[in-house]
């Protein structure tokens, strides 16, 4: 599969792969393990070229190893580690984010506080300690808003 390597652009991947693909694909008589190789080294090499496309300063030699790509694959996937969690000082009126929803503090208690998202009538009660939905736990809260992939407390 060095062929893959050679490609200079991502059109001429895309190109070479459609090639190799339709050789080692299982359903046309390839064998699986062939065809999961070529499926990896396309994603290394389409993410090298990607890389080199958006960064000038970026050489395609210098990604251009396995092991160096099959490392860049794994750290992708590592979850950040969240900051800390403390809604110990809200207060009510406070704005915060739920799951990436802009909501205002209706009320707070000892160990809870009750949110609303603002031009809706929902509301959820959260954990003062985690930010978590005390009756959902998939809401999450936070102070800045945040993608889906990553809540700040979890």
């Amino acid at each position: 599969m060095a062929h893959l390597a050679s490609a200079q652009s991502l059109k001429e991947l895309k190109t070479i792969y459609r090639k190799l693909a339709s050789i080692h694909h299982p359903d046309r008589g390839g064998c699986v393990e062939s065809m999961q190789q070529l499926n990896l080294q396309y994603q290394l090499h389409q993410e090298r070229l990607q890389l080199a496309a958006n960064d000038p300063l970026f050489s395609v030699s210098t990604h251009s190893s396995w092991e160096n790509g099959w490392e860049s694959i794994h750290s992708r996937n590592k979850q950040p580690t969240p900051p800390p969690c403390n809604f110990n000082s809200i207060a009510v009126g406070d704005k915060i984010y739920i799951n990436a929803t802009l909501c205002k503090v209706l009320g707070v208690t000892d160990d809870s506080f009750r949110a609303q998202a603002i031009g809706r009538e929902r509301q959820s009660v959260f954990d003062k300690k985690t930010g978590i939905g005390i009756f959902n736990r998939r809401l999450r809260a936070s102070y800045s808003p945040l993608d889906r992939q990553r809540y700040n407390c979890h």
